[in-house]
């Protein structure tokens, strides 16, 4: 147990500590709401920039690829806070695959990716 009037009532004061606090020089964060760099963030944006088939970089179990595909194919249609992949954008439109990855253990699939367009 720690004493509280040691610290003259501050949690994690050291008196001793002569050390600058470095958070008067740093600076504020952006004004603009934060996105999350996730994975499919980052996938999503690369698909989108490229405008081909782009295969995702993960491998997963039939169903999952199934419902994953399934999910981005259905994106545009749905509310875009209720989406399991984070990254979409409003009115993204995007074709799926998916099928065994070529390069993974057997039972491992693929999903490859293609953004058609932002529906209007």
């Amino acid at each position: 147990m720690f004493n509280l009037a040691a610290d003259n009532g501050v949690i994690g004061s050291n008196p001793d500590d002569d050390r600058e606090s470095s958070a008067e020089t740093e600076d504020f964060p952006p004004d603009q709401a934060w996105i999350r760099r996730s994975f499919w963030v980052k996938t999503l944006q690369d698909a989108r920039r490229r405008k081909t088939w782009v295969r995702v970089n993960r491998m997963y179990t039939e169903k999952t690829a199934a419902q994953v595909a399934s999910d981005l194919r259905a994106a545009h249609h749905r509310d875009i806070k209720k989406l399991r992949v984070k990254g979409i954008l409003p009115g993204d439109q995007w074709d799926t695959r998916w099928n065994s990855s070529p390069e993974g253990p057997e039972g491992q699939y693929s999903i490859w990716i293609r953004f058609i367009g932002t529906e209007k």
